[in-house]
C-alpha cells in the first residue's frame, strides 16, 4: 500500500511538471543563471516579424530593454498567461521596455488567426518554430525544453531573467522590480 501510495504521488508530481510546462532541474538552473553555464548573452539570430516587414535581430534589441516571451497557441499555461503579459506591458510601456513574442508553432497562419481572433497582443511577434528552424540557437544558448520562457534583456544585450513556466502576477513583480532597479540613479 505505501509503495502504491508514493508511486501514486510521483506520477502526479511528474504529470504536474509536464502539464505546467515546467521542468525542475532546468527551471533551477535559470533561478541560477548568473553563476550557471546558461548565456547570459543572447546568441546571434534573426526572425522575421509578423504581419508587418522588418527582421528582429540581437543588433535589434539594443537601446532598450526587452522581454522575449517564448510560448505557443496550443499551450493552456501560455494562453492564461496573455493577461498578465499585458498588464506587464501596459504598466511599462513608453519606459524603454518591449515585448517580443517568439511562438513556437509550426504555423505562422495559426498564431496571427490567435492575435485576432482570440487574444490581440499590441506588442513585437515572430515565429520561431516548425519550418522557420529558427529556436535552435536559444534551445542551445538557454537550455530551453519546455514553454513558456520568459528572457529580460537589457539594452546592452545581457540576460537579466529566465524564468520557465508560469509566472502571473508575481511574475509581473519581479521583472517590474528588476526594471525600476536597473534604471539609472
Amino acid at each position: 500500500m505505501k509503495t502504491q501510495k508514493s508511486t501514486a504521488i510521483q506520477v502526479f508530481t511528474l504529470c504536474a511538471m509536464l502539464i505546467f510546462g515546467i521542468n525542475a532541474e532546468t527551471q533551477a538552473k535559470h533561478e541560477g543563471k548568473l553563476n550557471s553555464p546558461i548565456a547570459d548573452q543572447l546568441p546571434e539570430f534573426e526572425l522575421s516579424k509578423l504581419g508587418e516587414n522588418g527582421e528582429i535581430t540581437r543588433d535589434s534589441l539594443k537601446e532598450s530593454y526587452h522581454l522575449l516571451y517564448f510560448w505557443s497557441v496550443d499551450c493552456p499555461i501560455s494562453t492564461r498567461e496573455m493577461p498578465y503579459m499585458h498588464e506587464l506591458y501596459w504598466n511599462q510601456a513608453g519606459e524603454n521596455f518591449e515585448i517580443v513574442s517568439v511562438s513556437v508553432d509550426e504555423e505562422s497562419e495559426m498564431v496571427e488567426s490567435f492575435i485576432d481572433r482570440v487574444y490581440p497582443m499590441p506588442w513585437i511577434h515572430t515565429t520561431a518554430g516548425g519550418q522557420n528552424r529558427q529556436l535552435e540557437p536559444f534551445v542551445t544558448a538557454f537550455e530551453l525544453d519546455s514553454f513558456p520562457v520568459k528572457i529580460l534583456i537589457s539594452p546592452e544585450g545581457e540576460v537579466i531573467d529566465i524564468t520557465q513556466g508560469f509566472g502571473g502576477k508575481k511574475y509581473i513583480n519581479k521583472i517590474e522590480g528588476l526594471l525600476a532597479d536597473s534604471e539609472p540613479a
